[in-house]
């Protein structure tokens, strides 16, 4: 796998971990896994599964 994609399914683990186990607002999440502009993170967050951050979020309750 190449390091630049193993960087990108990490951001996402560790996004999906936030948004499970925290209330951190989703615009802090996407800082601190190292996306600068939250709209980007959102966009790659629904390519790779389908829903949006908060979606995501709120099918886990």
């Amino acid at each position: 796998m190449q390091t630049e994609t193993l960087v990108k399914e990490l951001r996402r683990n560790n996004a999906c971990i936030l948004l499970k186990n925290t209330d951190t607002p989703i615009e802090i999440i996407s800082e601190q896994i190292g996306y600068r502009n939250v709209t980007f993170f959102y966009q790659k967050f629904k390519q790779a599964y389908d829903m949006t951050p908060h979606e995501y979020r709120m099918s886990l309750n």
